[in-house]
């Protein structure tokens, strides 16, 4: 095989080789696109609805409005030098007593609905990192707050 018959074999092997690589990338753009769209917005808190001020996500709302402010005052008294770091976390959990202790059942009030259900994963996520850092400033933590309260019905916040 000399000649044009090679020249034929090598241009239709090239084609292939684009064509291949034409799919994996329109399929890698379509994966790319398909995350941006389901992340972008979730990190921003765009789509998030507050609960309506109705039951039973009335009683969700109200529940997670208290297990808030009980946050906040636990975060205030924990708040400690770095050399007292597991006292501070100590601190914090003791402080979320009595209004913590009832956090079953507003789970379960929350779990009636899908957007009490993401009220209450927006709730756990603040206090998880408000646990972590018991013992440092925490203006990090405003847009875990601030998603807590888009949840929230503006007479709850």
């Amino acid at each position: 095989m000399t000649g044009p018959m090679v020249d034929e074999l090598e241009r239709a092997r090239l084609r292939g080789k684009r064509a291949a690589l034409s799919a994996v990338i329109v399929v890698s753009m379509t994966f790319i696109a398909s995350s941006a769209v389901q992340i972008i917005p979730a990190v921003f808190g765009v789509g998030v609805r507050a609960l309506p001020p109705a039951a039973p996500d009335l009683a969700c709302a109200q529940g997670i409005a208290r297990l808030t402010a009980a946050l906040d005052r636990a975060n205030d008294r924990a708040a400690s030098p770095p050399s007292a770091r597991e006292n501070a976390t100590r601190a914090f959990q003791h402080e979320l007593s009595p209004e913590w202790t009832d956090a079953a059942r507003i789970a379960g009030d929350c779990a009636r609905s899908p957007d009490g259900l993401d009220a209450w994963a927006s709730l756990l996520r603040l206090r998880e990192a408000e646990e972590q850092l018991a013992h440092y400033a925490t203006i990090e933590l405003d847009p875990l707050r601030h998603d807590v309260a888009a949840h929230l019905p503006p007479d709850l916040r």
